[in-house]
């Protein structure tokens, strides 16, 4: 809310305030073609569905559900089994799979004061600083095991989804 003094300029602004304050709240950009959406998340609660999209023209990303729209763009369908989700917009479709993520090993720095013995957890894992010790070899075998549990996961939580889908198929309205 702003106030205006007698004898106060209203088209200059304070200078207390932020520069962009007079422009009021951010205006949904304008809409323009989906080739520059690309979907980052998907999550569900109760069975609602939520996507994660990103604009990558704009920078910004919005959460969307299941035929809602935001900024000009409404999710129309969803597919479990391949993660993807049917978008419309200004006129146009397009379907978007889900994002896959890069996994970067990095290079580790070898400890100034030679190496240090490998040290246990009360649960059998490695300490922090062990693993930060790693060669550049463990640390992308680490890696390469953790993506191949990652689709494993996925394998079976799409096995999940299939069986139960042949157990209760959808009903048409």
């Amino acid at each position: 809310m702003t106030a205006c003094l007698w004898g106060q300029d209203t088209s200059r602004g304070s200078p207390f305030l932020p520069a962009d304050f007079d422009k009021g709240t951010e205006a949904p950009p304008a809409t323009g073609p989906l080739e520059k959406m690309e979907l980052r998340g998907i999550m569900s609660v109760d069975g609602i569905y939520s996507f994660s999209l990103f604009d990558t023209s704009i920078g910004k990303g919005f959460w969307i559900d299941l035929h809602e729209s935001v900024q000009g763009v409404t999710v129309v369908a969803y597919d479990e089994v391949n993660e993807r989700v049917t978008l419309e917009g200004s006129g146009e479709t397009k379907n978007l799979k889900l994002k896959e993520a890069k996994i970067i090993a990095l290079k580790v720095a070898p400890p100034a004061s030679g190496q240090a013995q490998p040290v246990a957890t009360p649960q059998g894992r490695q300490s922090k600083g062990t693993i930060n010790q790693l060669s550049d070899d463990q640390v992308r075998d680490r890696m390469k095991n953790v993506a191949e549990e990652i689709r494993r996961r996925r394998a079976a939580r799409r096995a999940i989804i299939e069986k139960n889908r042949a157990a209760n198929p959808p009903q048409n309205q």
